[in-house]
């Protein structure tokens, strides 16, 4: 007997709310254009890739200046940080266990 083995699938889709889903691609150069269908479509309201959201035909217009202004401003509290190297060192004191 031979068994046949079906092809393996191009993704993988995860339910894990009433609207939302996660897609697993099996090669990731057709996320950007898996993404480019999902924006165009009348239900959906963002898309997210890498981190990065896009907005879908369903976002009102308010929610995406609110995530662009959250980019900005993030973006300026990582730039002033300095890591602290004084305060990354080890104890000189040895103690007696």
């Amino acid at each position: 007997m031979s068994h046949v083995v079906p092809p393996l699938p191009l993704y993988c889709r995860f339910v894990v709310g009433s609207n939302r889903v996660i897609f697993m691609l099996r090669d990731g150069s057709f996320a950007w254009e898996v993404k480019d269908f999902l924006v165009a479509q009348e239900r959906c309201a963002e898309v997210t890739v890498e981190g990065q959201v896009f907005p879908g035909k369903a976002a009102k217009k308010d929610d995406s200046a609110k995530q662009q202004n959250t980019k900005k401003k993030g973006k300026k509290k990582s730039e002033g940080k300095k890591p602290d190297l004084d305060g990354n060192r080890a104890s000189k004191d040895k103690v007696e266990l």
